[in-house]
């Protein structure tokens, strides 16, 4: 007797799947009669660590279930950054970093700039075209590839316990805003500029 593919999510024999748990709720094959896993019948759908141990398909799935969710990455994250890169290159040549090396402090000026200009409703560059965002992104990764490298001169400031202190007045922020909890002022924002 030949066993048909079972559907991880709503455990009936089936060629077409649910794609998750939520349609899997919805799955017009999702009756009691019809409710079969690889464990046998079951009153209901096997819990997600259930269904993945007990998934014999592919044996490369347990393994991969700890590598690094590279997919989770937006792909619009690396379009972006390539336009920014395609600048750097253009301009200073492509991996340049990776032989020159970087000074951390150029690149957090850069990022600031960058961030800054964004925040104040400056979406893109008006000399290049590239979004200020995307340049905050190159600039963030040459950093992190520098260091990488062993290429990064790290001329940050002497440590402080900054985190510590931010963390540190969440309580005094509670406090003020509890103060003043009775007052309605108005926050304006980017909608708020054009008013007269």
């Amino acid at each position: 007797m030949s066993i048909e593919p079972v559907c991880d999510f709503c455990g009936c024999f089936d060629k077409l799947r649910c794609r998750s748990e939520a349609e899997a709720s919805v799955c017009s094959s999702f009756t009691k009669d019809r409710q079969v896993s690889y464990l046998g019948s079951r009153e209901s759908p096997l819990p997600v660590s259930e269904r993945l141990s007990a998934k014999a398909t592919n044996p490369k799935d347990r393994i991969a279930g700890n590598r690094l969710p590279l997919d989770l990455v937006p792909d619009s994250l690396a379009v972006f950054a390539a336009l920014s890169f395609a600048e750097g290159a253009a301009k200073y040549g492509a991996y340049n970093w990776r032989v020159a090396g970087v000074r951390a402090s150029v690149y957090r000026a850069s990022l600031d700039r960058h961030l800054k200009s964004w925040w104040n409703g400056e979406d893109k560059d008006p000399k290049t075209g590239v979004p200020h965002l995307a340049s905050v992104i190159a600039g963030a990764a040459i950093l992190l590839d520098a260091e990488l490298a062993s290429k990064l001169t790290d001329d940050r400031p002497p440590k402080v316990a900054i985190g510590d202190l931010m963390r540190g007045l969440e309580a005094e922020v509670a406090r003020i805003r509890e103060m003043f909890a009775e007052h309605d002022p108005t926050h304006w924002t980017a909608e708020n500029s054009h008013v007269d």
